[in-house]
């Protein structure tokens, strides 16, 4: 019902704005020439403006976020363990997660910038995930410098131990020459 809601207004109106938090959102205008994600995401980032993108774990709840006017999306590492049903300290494999993305970014027009967790190992790993994102059109990840497998932060609030600083920059390194924005 409320996509439904959402798609009569979106083809009556070329922009609107939704309020987020206090925040507007705008619509990029349906007659818009097509960006590369990418592009949008370094756009959106480089941006004065405060921007606004929502979490989003399968093809469907991505969908909703595109229709709901957000200018990107959130591929967010508990929400995918999530739904795949289980715990949010890489149960579910980077191979799981690219999959969960690939049906995410088919759907979409809009950016995904993933919580990559730690890389998912070594920067071996980091760097051949990478690779796979861009190969299915995710525009960014975020990667974190804990220790692998990681934990979820909101558990107890403790302090997480860190990766080393010689490891995490390697895993940096590995991924830097590829084109997604890290």
């Amino acid at each position: 019902m409320l996509a439904r809601s959402l798609r009569s207004v979106l083809q009556q109106n070329r922009q609107i704005i939704l309020p987020i938090s206090g925040a507007p959102s705008r619509l990029l205008s349906n007659n818009a020439p097509k960006e590369r994600k990418t592009t949008q995401l370094r756009r959106m980032l480089e941006s004065p403006e405060l921007e606004f993108i929502m979490e989003a774990h399968n093809g469907l709840s991505a969908k909703i976020v595109q229709e709901a006017g957000f200018k990107g999306i959130w591929g967010s590492g508990l929400s995918i363990s999530a739904q795949l049903g289980v715990r949010d300290s890489n149960e579910a494999s980077w191979t799981q997660v690219v999959d969960v993305l690939e049906f995410m970014s088919d759907v979409t027009d809009v950016p995904i910038l993933l919580d990559a967790d730690t890389g998912y190992g070594n920067f071996n790993n980091a760097r051949r995930l990478v690779t796979k994102l861009e190969q299915r059109g995710i525009a960014g990840a975020c990667m974190e410098d804990k220790l692998f497998p990681k934990t979820n932060s909101l558990l107890d609030g403790r302090a997480q131990p860190l990766a080393d600083i010689e490891e995490f920059s390697l895993k940096l390194k590995a991924c830097k020459g590829l084109s997604m924005i890290l």
